[in-house]
């Protein structure tokens, strides 16, 4: 039986960057993934010679000096990513189909402000206290600057208090309210469900800035990958914990792993769903009401993905923004479960062997697809199938209505769903963003009630893949202790 210094479940951003603190501390490290290679969300895949994004896209704060740009070199690999940055006037374009209004979302603060001020002129004092909230937020959450990383946050207002119920407070404007509701497409929670803090925390990197990969996530976690191969890290796919065994004296004694083999280790760190460990863990161990908890969270959609090509000699149009339609002017009605329509609908536009892809993605629950959940990728049954054709028929209409000059000009290339997300990425019900971030409730972090399991991943700080390496970075603190880390980072 072999003995390790710590377990990582889990190899897509959370798990690798906790590997890697680990492994800087002179930890010895094993990494257990359920899928058949590292990566996650991160990951890509080839079709037809064009390299396609399984689940990143984009992300915020990689400016010089950024949150996620300061996390990058403190892990030692920011040389090695290479950011794109978007149209700074425009990196964001929201299209509110109803109303027939097109918002440029702009980044930088500054920026940001005049731009909504001179869309909105009637309500400049609406858009100067929002930013000014959200700034407040930031500065009041030591956890978005690695430089005050460690030090206690404040209570705020903001955090006792929805989005909806917030905008709803500053301006009768129902256009206006929609524009600051539209970024939560990158966490997955309503306005009326998250705290317009937590909100603040995760949309302040996209005012900031708003930037691709160079290679796609894939790049993200290559770069982690091949700084670990220096520290010795043993990945293992294809292999996840089956069994939690002889626990006593609050500590798990030994970890029983799915090809059979047992081992030992003095801290195990989860960076999956909250649903997944909780069906790990001895029912004898946690009182009811720990259980009761985790049953009552709610997962984020997934998404029902479209890539297609553009043809040859048909110029991409704002292939430097985020489009993103809305089908009514309700985002709080459109992000709930039990919408009956077409729903928000995000496109980026990317290249890949010289040509221009168009990846469009549209949030979808799992009761959308969970009738077909006893199915397998490449066995599914023929209404699935002639589901997924209408949706995808829908989307590239959609999408042309969106760039006319595309109609009749997109190629498809393939298509994905929650279950798609289930069966590639080990994403639980296919949610994109792991369980909501909903006000009042408190999701599984840090250390758990034996006293060996640790809890990070993204739904333990902020969704997203820099909120899913942050949290290793918090919950690192608890594992190593406060001096290690901020040795280790170099902070």
């Amino acid at each position: 039986m072999r003995k390790y210094d710590a377990l990582v479940v889990g190899a897509g951003a959370g798990g690798l960057t906790m590997a890697l603190i680990l492994a800087k501390a002179g930890r010895g490290v094993l990494v257990l993934e359920k899928s058949r290679k590292p990566g996650g969300a991160l990951g890509s895949f080839r079709f037809s010679g064009h390299r396609l994004d399984a689940g990143f896209h984009f992300t915020g704060a990689l400016q010089d000096g950024g949150l996620f740009d300061q996390l990058l070199k403190s892990l030692g690999v920011g040389d090695r990513i290479t950011p794109n940055f978007l149209d700074p006037d425009a990196a964001n374009i929201f299209r509110f189909k109803r109303s027939d209004i097109e918002i440029a979302f702009p980044y930088g603060p500054e920026r940001l402000r005049e731009s909504l001020i001179n869309q909105f002129p009637r309500d400049a004092g609406a858009v100067k206290r929002y930013f000014d909230d959200v700034e407040r937020v930031r500065d009041n959450t030591p956890a978005l600057d690695l430089t005050t990383l460690f030090e206690p946050p404040s209570p705020i207002p903001e955090d006792s208090i929805t989005l909806a119920a917030y905008l709803r407070h500053i301006t009768r404007n129902k256009i206006l309210r929609e524009t600051l509701s539209a970024l939560i497409m990158c966490h997955g929670s309503a306005p009326s469900e998250i705290s317009m803090a937590d909100n603040s925390r995760l949309c302040v990197g996209f005012y900031e800035s708003v930037a691709t990969l160079e290679g796609g996530g894939s790049s993200l976690s290559d770069a982690l990958l091949r700084e670990l191969e220096g520290y010795g890290v043993e990945i293992r796919c294809e292999t996840e914990i089956a069994e939690l065994a002889k626990v006593a004296d609050k500590k798990v004694g030994e970890f029983v792993l799915s090809d059979g083999d047992i081992v030992e280790a003095n801290s195990c760190v989860f960076t999956i769903n909250s649903k997944s460990i909780a069906e790990l863990l001895p029912r004898d161990a946690f009182p009811p009401a720990f259980f009761q908890r985790v049953d009552s969270f709610e997962c984020a959609p997934g998404f029902f993905t479209v890539f297609a090509k553009l043809d040859d000699g048909t110029a991409p149009v704002n292939a430097a923004s985020i489009t993103s339609e809305y089908p009514v002017d309700d985002i709080n009605a459109l992000a709930l479960p039990g919408w009956n329509g077409p729903g928000a609908l995000a496109v980026t536009h990317s290249r890949s062997a010289g040509a221009d892809i168009i990846t469009a993605f549209e949030p979808i629950y799992w009761a959308s697809v969970s009738k077909w959940s006893a199915s397998t990728t490449g066995a599914r049954p023929p209404d699935y199938h002639r589901w997924k054709k209408r949706k995808e028929h829908e989307i590239v209409e959609r999408i042309s209505r969106i760039f006319p000059s595309y109609e009749g000009r997109l190629s498809v290339l393939a298509s994905a769903t929650p279950l798609t997300y289930r069966d590639w990425l080990n994403h639980y019900n296919g949610a994109a963003y792991g369980v909501k971030n909903k006000l009042g409730q408190y999701n599984l972090a840090g250390q758990l009630r034996l006293r060996n399991l640790f809890v990070a991943g993204q739904s333990a700080f902020l969704p997203g893949v820099l909120g899913t390496m942050m949290a290793s970075v918090i919950v690192a603190r608890t594992v190593l202790g406060e001096e290690t880390v901020r040795n280790v980072l170099d902070l």
